[in-house]
């Protein structure tokens, strides 16, 4: 089938290159310095960071929830576990995910949905979420003391440290005519001023995918955030 340009491209010309993008909303934003330097290209999504209270390229890794590990070494016995004061009832060595689960969400501070709890030859590895999502929570305190066998102990390590969400996930706006060229002075302490395009028509295979994020990712956060905020995407759910 032959297309037109007028079907395939809005009138919108910037340099050499003709994107399909129909701007609606242009405004500037202070962009937070990134040491060493980076430029954000035309059409690259941005989000705005709620900390630093800033723009940045977005990006997946916005937040994450606290994983802890506990690890048995016994071969009978119990012990027990406490989080912020409150202490468990004896837990079998061995006792199973799901009863590890109800224990831990019967203290104060842990809501029915806030962790997921797996095991692995006593190795259990537990998530925080729901109301503990995206939270540095305590770390959870074991004692061994009615272990026995093995070594008789009860080890609790932090696998992934839980950080707090700052908004780097929303795709809030895309850069937009021109690409922002983000310090590069090495000490990370200039703010740049830079144009966002932050309502309008922007066509899915003319948004630059971040480094290091996956298109999947991607394609989520343009259905949640940017349609509710005046963004129009079209062509999303085609392949590349």
């Amino acid at each position: 089938m032959a297309y037109t340009d007028n079907e395939l491209f809005a009138s919108v010309t910037v340099g050499n290159n003709q994107l399909r993008v129909s701007p609606r909303h242009i405004e500037p934003k202070t962009f937070a310095p990134v040491s060493g330097g980076a430029t954000l290209e035309r059409l690259t999504p941005v989000a705005f960071d709620t900390v630093l209270e800033k723009w940045l390229a977005w990006t997946n890794t916005d937040g994450l929830n606290e994983v802890q590990t506990v690890t048995i070494d016994a071969t009978g016995g119990t012990f027990t576990l406490s989080f912020g004061g409150e202490t468990t009832g004896a837990l079998a060595w061995n006792i199973s995910a799901a009863a590890l689960l109800a224990a831990l969400e019967a203290l104060e501070g842990i809501e029915v949905g806030d962790l997921t709890v797996t095991l692995d030859t006593l190795v259990y590895t537990i998530t925080f979420g729901g109301s503990n999502a995206k939270k540095d929570v305590p770390v959870l305190v074991a004692d061994a003391g009615s272990l026995t066998g093995g070594g008789s102990t009860a080890t609790v390590a932090v696998s992934v440290a839980g950080t707090v969400s700052t908004g780097r996930s929303e795709i809030r706006g895309f850069v937009w005519p021109d690409e922002i060229v983000l310090d590069d002075s090495g000490d990370g302490n200039e703010d740049v001023l830079g144009q966002v395009l932050t309502e309008g028509l922007v066509h899915y295979d003319d948004i630059v995918l971040v480094a290091g994020e996956d298109e999947d990712v991607l394609k989520e956060a343009l259905r949640s955030g940017p349609r509710a905020l005046g963004l129009v995407i079209q062509g999303l759910d085609k392949v590349r």
